[in-house]
């Protein structure tokens, strides 16, 4: 029992301590996924989330809410791809963050491959995906603060 409790405990102060991390945490890379001429100042950017939300998706809407001081909305990968409707500007809502996935091949865990969560930027005026930060984790939220972070850091 004795051990059931130590590693209980054990896995829990990894999270929390992973969670700390995470939200300080910044990507040294942000030239080569933050577009060059995004303009978080005068744009509104699309963040995509499912619908209805859910659990991870309310985390990310509360650290954009606490984070990001531009403007930003919440909406499902759908509304993100049609430009009719609210949307429809696609020069004040031309960059979205979308969610990637993507597997890792390894023996971690014992598994041969692990799925990573990331992020990318998507352009809705010509529709062009740019590349993923390529620093995924097997957390949604995880991955999506130190990307938050980075943009945040980048903003001209």
């Amino acid at each position: 029992m004795r051990k059931i409790t130590l590693l209980t405990f054990s896995i829990f102060s990894i999270y929390l301590f992973s969670s700390c991390i995470a939200r300080n945490m910044t990507f040294g890379n942000g030239k080569d996924w933050i577009p060059a001429d995004f303009d978080a100042k005068n744009t509104i950017l699309l963040i995509e989330t499912n619908d209805p939300m859910k659990q991870a998706d309310k985390k990310m809407l509360a650290y954009m809410r606490e984070k990001y001081p531009y403007r930003f909305e919440c909406v499902s990968h759908k509304t993100i791809m049609d430009k009719e409707g609210k949307y429809a500007d696609v020069s004040l809502y031309r960059y979205s963050l979308i969610n990637t996935y993507y597997t890792i091949n390894s023996m971690t865990f014992g598994r041969p491959s692990v799925g990573a969560q990331d992020f990318c930027f998507y352009d809705r005026s010509n529709g062009k995906k740019y590349p993923s930060t390529g620093k995924g984790s097997s957390g949604k939220v995880m991955t999506f603060k130190p990307v938050i972070n980075t943009i945040v850091k980048n903003v001209k």
